[in-house]
């Protein structure tokens, strides 16, 4: 919507730097994601992700069939790798290395942006300070929908500004913008920082050199036009396999909860907000105003100024702020710090940028190294899982930790979850769900302290986090009796009776592994001995823990 002039580089900018180098810098920054792929530590985030890709994968409906709080796009085009991947311990690493393209891919748009509007020199600083600045490096790499989000809005910015204007890039613009909410309805705030900065900008634009209202309204059916495809696409789909109730309560209503992370007092946040993004304005005007070609300063503030009134709005009113929350706009605002910094044109100064970029590396790779496997404990857990159930077998997890397992109680137990539980909005049935679905093995680190005594009771503490349905007599004299109330039934071995007659329940000699039926059972013994009752399938995990290395 911004009118645009050929520009010619300066003659020395190109001269002083090789061809290849932007690309043999995204080709090192792949290597760098490929060394980080198992020495990040794992965020329970990836394996929530995992597991909706799973549930996209076996055909199940999700939103319906398997919770989830984030729209389908990032699922759906990642189930097809998980079902070629099948069931391995090893899908967190493997999924990790399909996000490593996704993550060049954004680190590429930003160099073209830059190289577009601005040149080549700010183009190689912008991906140098963006792949080096440690919060985005060590965030980029995990299998979540933040990457892809991210690389989509980039593109979107690109199309927005690498070019003329016209009714198609309009349309490409609008679809661009849709393929983003179709990832992360966090796009919202992304829009409204692009909205805040193009009408910024456009204020600023000499009276003949801004957009006449016809061309804003043509340009604003196209966009429009545009975003409704992805979106009208992906809904449809989830509608036509019954899920679009369910889908909207995931992606909507479950996420919008009154007070969400914000503490009283904070209105201040607020109010800092709004005075910064009107000095942001003032900014904007300035920049344009004093610029020999003005529609070019515009397109670069559109740019940077979406990149820090996105910032801002996240600051201001989101409830619940992540790093990961920052993945679209640091490689925008790195451009702009690129650009600042080669405006001032400090020769005694040039080696700062590269002091900054090395430190942010070594920052980050130093305790990152390649053969510290932080993946090792999840990977080891998830194994056990797999060895011990079959795809029939429900696990209680968290968020989907077990990933290739169905979750007998619906919601995953992230931070929303748990504040609708505690405020009386979800019913803490667990333990109901846990009986009626006969789950016999459970992985949770963020047990309601209200289902802790049920747990206890019923299942017994394993090797690598996991639980397993069965009960601890204890040491017994020759001749002690004792009950057990069994709500899981199954094939169950009882550890410690050495010979045939050590042991009988329900006044029958035991013999491994017996099947026992949900009620009440006896056990006799007639040795003295600790005697521990586990479900067959998981009495192997009963085993001391390996050392993890």
């Amino acid at each position: 919507m911004i009118p645009i002039k050929p520009r010619q580089a300066h003659p020395d900018v190109h001269a002083a730097i090789p061809t290849g180098a932007l690309a043999a810098l995204l080709a090192a920054y792949a290597l760098i994601r490929v060394y980080l792929l198992r020495s990040t530590p794992l965020n329970t985030d990836e394996p929530q992700h995992l597991h909706v890709v799973w549930a996209w994968s076996q055909g199940l409906v999700p939103y319906r069939d398997v919770f989830d709080n984030h729209a389908p796009l990032f699922h759906i085009l990642f189930a097809p790798i998980l079902r070629l991947l099948g069931e391995t311990p090893d899908v967190v690493l493997w999924m990790r290395l399909a996000i490593v393209p996704v993550a060049v891919a954004a680190i590429g748009l930003t160099a073209l942006i830059a190289r577009r509007l601005w040149d080549q020199r700010v183009a190689m600083w912008a991906v140098v300070l963006t792949c080096t600045y440690p919060p985005y490096l060590l965030v980029s790499g995990q299998f979540r929908t933040d990457g892809l989000w991210a690389a989509a809005w980039i593109a979107t910015l690109a199309v927005a500004v690498c070019g003329p204007w016209t009714m198609r890039r309009a349309w490409w613009l609008g679809v661009l913008i849709g393929t983003t909410f179709a990832i992360s309805m966090k796009s919202t705030l992304l829009l409204a920082g692009l909205v805040i900065a193009w009408g910024s900008v456009a204020m600023a634009l000499p009276g003949p050199a801004r957009p006449s209202l016809s061309t804003c309204a043509r340009s604003a059916g196209a966009i429009l036009a545009g975003v409704v495809v992805v979106p009208a696409l992906v809904v449809g789909w989830v509608a036509l396999r019954g899920g679009f109730a369910a889908m909207r309560y995931g992606v909507i209503d479950h996420n919008l909860l009154p007070a969400l992370g914000r503490t009283h007092g904070q209105d201040w946040r607020l109010l800092l907000m709004l005075a910064l993004l009107v000095l942001l304005a003032y900014v904007v005007r300035r920049s344009v105003r004093s610029a020999d070609d003005a529609a070019l300063s515009a397109r670069r503030s559109v740019v940077v100024a979406s990149a820090a009134a996105y910032t801002l709005l996240l600051f201001g009113t989101w409830p619940l702020l992540t790093r990961q929350d920052h993945l679209p706009s640091i490689p925008l605002l790195a451009i702009g710090v690129a650009a600042w910094w080669q405006a001032r044109n400090r020769p005694r100064l040039a080696w700062l940028p590269i002091v900054l970029a090395l430190a942010g590396l070594v920052t980050v790779l130093h305790k990152r190294l390649p053969w510290d496997d932080r993946l090792a404990p999840y990977r080891a857990a998830l194994a056990d899982v797999l060895a011990a159930t079959t795809a029939r077998d429900p696990v209680m997890d968290d968020k989907g930790a077990s990933i290739y397992r169905m979750r007998p109680f619906y919601f995953a137990l992230e931070g929303i979850t748990q504040a609708r539980m505690q405020r009386g909005l979800i019913v803490d049935d667990i333990p109901q769900r846990l009986i009626a679905t006969n789950t016999h093995l459970v992985w949770m680190e963020r047990l309601p302290a209200s289902d802790g005594g049920f747990i206890n009771a019923h299942y017994l503490p394993a090797r690598n986090g996991l639980r397993v349905a069965g009960h601890d007599f204890g040491p017994l004299a020759g001749g002690a009796m004792q009950t057990v109330d069994i709500l899981f039934p199954g094939p169950y071995v009882l550890t410690g009776a050495t010979h045939a007659d050590a042991a009988r329940i329900d006044a029958t000699p035991y013999v491994a592994p017996r099947w026992l039926d949900a009620g009440r059972h006896v056990l006799t013994v007639t040795s003295p001995s600790r005697y521990v009752l586990v479900w067959q399938p998981g009495a192997t995990l009963l085993a001391p823990p390996v050392e993890k290395h």
